[in-house]
This record gives structure tokens, C-alpha cells and sequence, in this order.
């Protein structure tokens, strides 16, 4: 699929969600072995420093803007219009074909039990689909495990979703040890493709509440704020930083 340009170091594809849905089945039909990024504002900022994530990011098949501040980088940039999807909306969707097709798919990740709280809440709305799920490893920055214990869970996990065969897997390790370990291990996975998915898994089993329906375009960063104080660091970056590294790349261009 035609990528659309590049903000920063990291290049992006300007799609709709049908037709990723496309790529996906016709991908699955001809058996060819994909994976999806979901960049947002963050982890295209942390592409810049990160020569790992860079590079994964550069691997995937499918790099879909995430986050309304790429968008509006885009604009800024003189790139014109993006489409911005977002991660847990098109999480849904592939889980809805899915369930039509019959698929398989199996969660890898999101912290203790999500993995299993969000497979077995989407049993119960989607029943045609088979899902598996392992919380897997804990993993340092560059997506392997921390301990010798961690390499003996990630063999583990490994094994299960081999023995699955899932069509998709979801994996849910965060930025960017999710992009660097889909990466490090895709030619052992006996997968049809798999999409990086951060911290829907906690939407889906209901640990983290989503955003009003009337703040999830522009200000779901908000949001978050207040509902994940926490996050507080990582929202600077995206709504600061971000926006102020995109500003200097342009003037140095100028």
C-alpha cells in the first residue's frame, strides 16, 4: 500500500479502515505474513532517537497514523489531509471480520490478566471468533525479555500461539517493545499477521474507562489526563514536544 509521506523520521500510510480490512483478508488469502503499526504523535517522536523503533517502524507493512496530532503535523508540514485511524477503533473492526470469517486470534500481553479479562469480554460479544490469550514476558526497552525467567515465558507464549495459529495477533507489550518484538520474532510465529495494539486491551477489559464521545477526536490527551494522572509525562511529549520538534524540522527545511 502506497505510503503517504513522512513526518519527522517515520513514514505513514494515509488509508481507510476498509481498506486495511482489504489488505488484511487478501493478505490472509494469499498467505503473505504482515504486521501493522500504529504510530501516534509519542512514537513517532521517540522514532527520531530510537533507531530500533525506528526501524521497525520502517518494516512494517502498514504504518497507520494513530493520534489527531500527526494529523495536524501533516497539515503543518504541507502534506495536506491524513487519515488518522485509531488503534483500539481499528482493533474492533478487525475483531468484527474476524468473527464473520471465523478466524482465530490470539492477545499477547497488557499486564496481568488484561489479555484474559479483554479475550473473554469479547467472547461474549463476538462468539464465532477463537480467541486465545498469554500475558507473556516482561520486556526491556529493546523488546527481550528481562530475566531468564521472562525467556522461559516468552518461549512459552511463543509456543502457544504457534500451536493456535492464529490469523492475527494482537500484541499488547507497549511502545516500543511491542514494535521491536513483533520484529525480532515474526519468522518464528506461525501467524498470519499480526497488529501492534498498546493499551486497547485495556479498554476492552475495562481496566482504563474510553474518552466521552464528544473529546475522543481532539481531546482525548485530556482525557487521559485526568483519568491517568500518571500518563502526565508521556501527554507532554505528545502535545509539547512533539508538535515543537515538528515546528524545528520544518524551519530547518525552510
Amino acid at each position: 500500500m502506497r505510503k503517504y509521506g513522512k513526518i519527522l523520521t517515520t513514514d505513514l500510510n494515509s488509508t481507510s479502515k476498509e481498506k486495511v480490512l482489504a489488505f488484511v483478508r487478501d493478505s490472509l488469502a494469499r498467505g503473505y505474513k504482515f504486521w501493522i503499526s500504529t504510530p501516534n504523535s509519542e512514537i513517532i517522536l521517540q522514532a527520531e532517537k530510537d533507531f530500533g523503533l525506528h526501524k521497525a517502524l520502517q518494516n512494517s507493512d502498514l504504518a497507520i497514523p494513530d493520534t489527531i496530532g500527526v494529523g495536524l503535523a501533516a497539515r503543518f508540514l504541507g502534506l495536506g489531509e491524513i487519515n488518522i485511524i485509531k488503534g483500539r477503533e481499528l482493533f474492533m473492526e478487525i475483531i468484527k471480520l474476524a468473527s464473520k470469517k471465523g478466524w482465530k486470534v490470539f492477545l499477547l500481553g497488557g499486564g496481568p490478566d488484561i489479555a484474559k479479562v479483554a479475550g473473554l469480554n469479547l467472547r461474549k460479544s463476538f462468539k464465532k471468533v477463537r480467541i486465545a490469550y498469554n500475558e507473556g514476558p516482561r520486556l526491556n526497552a529493546a523488546g527481550e525479555p528481562v530475566s531468564q525467567t521472562d525467556v522461559g515465558l516468552e518461549k512459552k507464549a511463543i509456543a502457544e500461539i504457534n500451536e493456535f495459529a492464529p490469523q492475527i495477533l494482537f500484541v499488547a507489550f507497549g511502545a516500543p517493545k511491542q514494535e521491536k518484538w513483533v520484529v525480532r520474532n515474526l519468522k518464528r510465529l506461525n501467524i498470519g499477521g499480526a497488529m501492534v495494539v498498546g493499551g486497547t486491551l485495556d479498554y476492552v477489559a475495562g481496566k482504563a474507562p474510553l474518552p466521552p464521545k464528544g473529546l475522543e477526536k481532539s481531546f482525548e490527551w485530556l482525557w487521559r489526563l485526568v483519568t491517568q494522572p500518571a500518563r502526565a509525562p508521556r501527554i507532554i511529549r505528545a502535545t509539547i514536544v512533539f508538535p515543537w520538534r515538528v515546528f524545528l524540522s520544518k524551519w530547518n527545511k525552510a
